[in-house]
């Protein structure tokens, strides 16, 4: 006759490793955290990084831990500074919504619009070759960032900070 079974489930070695981590890390990974976020989204990126780590299908051979620990949060926190930043680029300078145009009635505000027309034209014509291709293309032809970053042949990222900088010359002419 066998003898009864213990019916506990023993935890897994990825389990206890992330218990581990979990044990000696929390505290540093939330406190690098906050040097650029809040305590509470600190804790909520916590959090998303111990996620990221139950869901990785190989944890237990992971050689550092802590290491990649720091490299998932540093992730995190790209990826949210992109979605936020992605989120409201196009409304920092809609080209076609300045309604800069000459049909108003009053004659100082349509010379008021042709200044400010002029002013954004020269401002764009000044833009070095990239930031004014990749601006033209995601501003006055729709393009989205990817279609933009396939056609000059860099990274999203980079076109990201093309417009950046050619909205951030192109402001003060508004």
């Amino acid at each position: 006759m066998e003898p009864a079974r213990d019916t506990v489930a023993q935890p897994k070695r990825g389990e206890s490793c992330l218990k581990s981590a979990y044990l000696q890390h929390a505290q540093a990974l939330k406190n690098y955290l906050m040097l650029t976020v809040s305590e509470a989204d600190a804790q909520d990126l916590t959090h998303d990084v111990y996620l990221r780590m139950a869901g990785h299908p190989c944890l237990a051979s992971v050689q550092n831990i802590r290491a990649f620990m720091f490299t998932a949060a540093t992730n995190l926190l790209r990826d949210r500074w992109r979605k936020a930043n992605a989120k409201f680029a196009p409304t920092l300078v809609n080209y076609e919504d300045c309604c800069l145009s000459d049909e108003a009635g009053d004659p100082c505000e349509v010379v008021d619009w042709q200044d400010r027309l002029r002013r954004v034209n020269k401002a764009i014509a000044q833009l070095p070759a990239k930031p004014k291709q990749a601006f033209e293309l995601s501003r006055m032809q729709s393009r989205s960032y990817s279609e933009i970053a396939d056609q000059l042949e860099v990274s999203v990222s980079m076109i990201e900070k093309h417009i950046s900088f050619a909205l951030n010359r192109i402001r003060p002419a508004l």
